[in-house]
């Protein structure tokens, strides 16, 4: 019986600590993002929509308040952001990523973006994919940068 105990003692505080190491984990990602200006979102294919972190309305130079919204669809987001001659590179390159997301590797492109004052930016943007027990992919994890300089 007091083996017992002891084993789930342990069993409790390895948990414990395994939850505060992803918690300090998910503190100091957020940190460099938010130095590197870094926006990360998701896009999450079963509602077919984009969820934007606080950075990105940052580098797009949106004010979130304005928009009122956090979620767009894909082709929101393009007519919305991407600059009108990238808009079928973006597409294309959606709709071939979809296709080609391995779980130990991300895809990249480079194209240019319209801030909220009407001027052109360049971002990178880099995309993962998280993948369900029938090797699908669930929700693909995204990140942009400004490499307009």
């Amino acid at each position: 019986m007091f083996v017992e105990l002891e084993h789930r003692i342990e069993q409790a505080v390895e948990k414990q600590m395994a939850e505060k190491n992803i918690l300090v984990k998910n503190i100091q990602a957020n940190l460099m993002l938010d130095m590197a200006k870094i926006a990360s979102w998701e896009y999450d294919p079963e509602t077919n929509l984009f969820n934007f972190d606080d950075i990105f309305y940052r580098l797009y130079e949106i004010d979130i308040h304005r928009e009122g919204v956090y979620v767009a669809s894909p082709e929101e987001f393009i007519s919305d952001f991407v600059h009108p001659n990238d808009r079928q590179k973006v597409v294309d390159w959606i709709q071939k990523g979809s296709e080609m997301v391995d779980p130990n590797e991300y895809i990249q492109i480079e194209h240019r973006i319209i801030n909220g004052d009407g001027r052109v930016k360049w971002v990178a943007v880099r995309v993962g994919a998280l993948f369900g027990p029938n090797g699908r992919p669930v929700k693909y994890c995204g990140v942009s940068q400004d490499i307009t300089d």
